[in-house]
């Protein structure tokens, strides 16, 4: 089934309620294909429950969502989303696995676990491990990784499906600042290299600022979807965490 040219996700008029409480109220926005979008607001906001909702995990009571332009609820091309969640090199860190395996594990979504291997999948899965730049870490089982390598090979594993789309809840939590910046540069460039939409969702504004093109600001409704470098120029951060915020600028990002 072809896919649209140009829009990437289209969430229209979505909610989500349980027991009458609005998860989500209202959202609506559009993404093109090739934008590297940050979502941020605090916690509670409905952020993880907005990217269930595009990855068709979660029903919205209202509303809904497209990808590629076909209706989500449709739409059978699942492996076109990359998916990295919460904790998730935290979760599988002590499971009994080689880097090579966990990265090859990515082509299932695409192809079903009773597919033959073909080169193409060979193909596929080394182009991730470069583009990731994991080879040197194949045979490690995944429990001897650092965070920062953790980071790399479940990119890696997302990117061997394919995918046009890259979903991600809070990679970098409880990792150091410099292994953030880092990841956060090499998202960034596959963005641009390979024109991989992306979503990340990040409590850190700098990020936003100055690595995302695009800006939502979800509290339950959706307060903005801006240009990246407009967050600092209006009061949307207070609307989003209240008048109390305190913003921390890291050193290591230049001004602009």
């Amino acid at each position: 089934m072809p896919i649209n040219d140009s829009s990437a996700i289209d969430a229209v008029h979505v909610s989500v309620t349980y027991n009458d409480l609005a998860i989500l109220d209202d959202i609506s926005f559009s993404i093109k294909q090739g934008e590297y979008i940050a979502l941020i607001g605090p916690n509670g906001a409905g952020k993880t429950t907005l990217l269930k909702v595009i990855l068709g995990l979660i029903t919205p009571s209202s509303g809904n969502v497209k990808l590629f332009g076909q209706n989500n609820a449709t739409f059978k091309q699942r492996y076109l989303l990359g998916y990295i969640p919460q904790r998730v090199s935290t979760t599988l860190f002590k499971f009994p696995a080689t880097v090579e395996e966990i990265i090859r594990s990515g082509r299932t979504a695409k192809l079903g676990l009773l597919h033959s291997w073909t080169s193409q999948d060979k193909k596929a899965v080394e182009w991730a491990i470069e583009v990731a730049n994991v080879g040197n870490h194949l045979f490690k089982p995944i429990g001897q990784l650092s965070g920062g390598e953790l980071q790399r090979v479940f990119i890696a594993r997302a990117l061997a499906g394919e995918p046009k789309i890259l979903l991600l809840d809070e990679p970098t939590v409880g990792v150091d600042l410099a292994t953030q910046e880092k990841f956060y540069a090499f998202l960034q460039e596959i963005n641009k290299k390979f024109g991989i939409t992306i979503l990340i969702v990040t409590h850190e504004v700098d990020v936003a600022v100055h690595r995302a093109q695009f800006v939502l600001c979800l509290n339950r409704k959706l307060i903005c979807h801006i240009k990246s470098h407009l967050l600092l120029k209006g009061n949307y951060l207070e609307q989003l965490y209240g008048s109390h915020v305190h913003l921390v600028r890291h050193s290591h990002y230049n001004e602009t």
